[in-house]
């Protein structure tokens, strides 16, 4: 019988890429196949053992009952070892961005604070603590904001006390790169640190998202500059870059732009809506038409990019993708300036979703809070719609907030990351038919 998670994607030559969604072992066939297939006309035993082989076909429904057993029991293994501690060092910002989750929080804009040494120690001991207890193989503290280096000398503290206590323990510093100087680069290459800097392509796209908040002037110039210092120094970094309407809008001079810089690595973002916008669906085909644009351009180059590579390697290496981000699972908490701690960063412009404070708290126990249990089970594996997707084997599931925001519910289905993930898989699936 035709298994329930069998799929097939009609590609552009009319061929249909043929699999079953919880392994991905893809087959190609035309469209009289496929109708066999579908009708179960298929005579040839070759071919059925095949089909059976490959998951599209399977002997009983309880074949396909086992097969997310299986995922669902590996998901469990990797659910509450928390391996990221984004620390948001401040919550202040010496930029206004346009698209900012933070700067469209009215609760936020009143209360600005800045981390104390005190909190960040506390955190970053417990943190420590954690990794050493648990074995956590490839444990990772993320310097955030706000614009963290508003506290440059929390950041250092912070990473000269890790160091000490946890071998291989990694940074990584996400800045709009107006505030970087000499002193600060040879800090960050003296301690490994990796950095990410948020620009948003070409100066006229920046500047209109991307102000400084003091006078509303455009920081491409400032952060630019904070870029030369890091290539002076030596100092290797990736562009954090947000695929905005306005940067859809200029596709071609984003290419042309990084393809005359020395960049060798670069992460897109997709775009956030801060409310529901009728739009949201245009942004997002034209999002996977750029990043498909930008791949085929730059993979015969050095530069390396991130999001859509993710994918790339899920398909290729066939790796199911349990979750888009840290927090779907709790792999990962927040501190907040005051010591209140979220799962998601994107929780810390609101007082909402605490689970309680690093002063008090033990790390440990967040799973077990309500806000950690509905965590675990937004992966896309206890979602009915999504289990029957077919890019549930490379999804991982959007973002809360953004179904939020465009859809009223934390809970929804966060449709513009379908839209970008089933356009990205089709694109994988013609590759590699045409590769073959």
């Amino acid at each position: 019988m035709l298994s329930h998670h069998a799929h097939f994607v009609k590609l552009n030559n009319g061929r249909y890429a043929v699999f079953n969604n919880m392994v991905m072992d893809v087959i190609y066939v035309d469209e009289n196949e496929k109708n066999q297939i579908v009708d179960h006309t298929v005579t040839n035993q070759e071919t059925i053992d095949l089909l059976l082989d490959k998951g599209i076909y399977v002997r009983n429904n309880s074949s396909d009952e086992k097969a997310l057993k299986i995922l669902r029991d590996a998901y469990s293994e990797t659910v509450g070892r928390i391996q990221i501690l984004y620390l948001i060092l401040t919550n202040s910002c010496n930029l206004n961005c346009t698209y900012c989750f933070l700067e469209n929080n009215t609760q936020y804009k009143e209360q600005r604070s800045i981390m104390s040494e005190d909190t960040a120690f506390v955190a970053v001991e417990k943190f420590c603590a954690y990794v050493n207890q648990n074995k956590i193989e490839y444990p990772l503290i993320i310097l955030y904001g706000g614009e963290p280096l508003l506290n440059v000398e929390v950041i250092k503290a912070v990473v000269n006390y890790a160091k000490k206590y946890v071998e291989g323990m990694q940074f990584s510093l996400i800045t709009n790169g107006t505030l970087i100087t000499d002193e600060i680069c040879a800090f960050l290459k003296a301690y490994n640190v990796n950095i990410g800097i948020s620009i948003d392509g070409v100066k006229k796209i920046h500047d209109n998202n991307r102000p400084f908040k003091k006078d509303g002037k455009g920081s491409f110039d400032a952060a630019n500059q904070g870029r030369r210092l890091l290539d002076q120094n030596g100092i290797n970094y990736g562009l954090s870059m947000t695929v905005s309407p306005d940067f859809l809008n200029c596709q071609d001079e984003v290419i042309e732009w990084l393809s005359s810089e020395n960049v060798n690595n670069i992460f897109y973002n997709l775009y956030h809506f801060s409310s529901p916008d009728d739009s949201w669906e245009e942004v997002a085909k034209k999002t996977v038409e750029y990043l498909i644009k930008s791949y085929d351009t730059f993979s015969s180059s050095p530069l390396a990019e991130g999001r859509v590579q993710r994918q790339i390697d899920s398909i290729i290496k066939t790796k199911f993708i349990f979750s888009d981000c840290g927090a779907v699972g709790c792999e990962q908490f927040v501190v907040m300036p005051n010591g209140d701690i979220s799962i998601c960063h994107g929780d810390s412009n609101t007082g909402n979703h605490i689970v309680g404070n690093i002063h008090s708290i033990d790390i440990s126990s967040i799973i077990n809070t309500v806000e950690g249990f509905e965590w675990t089970r937004r992966a896309t594996l206890y979602n009915d719609e999504c289990l029957l997707c077919e890019a549930l084997f490379c999804c991982g599931g959007g973002c809360k907030l953004q179904a939020q925001n465009l859809f009223g519910n934390r809970e929804a289905i966060d449709r513009f990351h379908c839209v970008y993930i089933k356009g990205i898989l089709k694109w994988m699936l013609e590759k590699i038919a045409n590769n073959s």
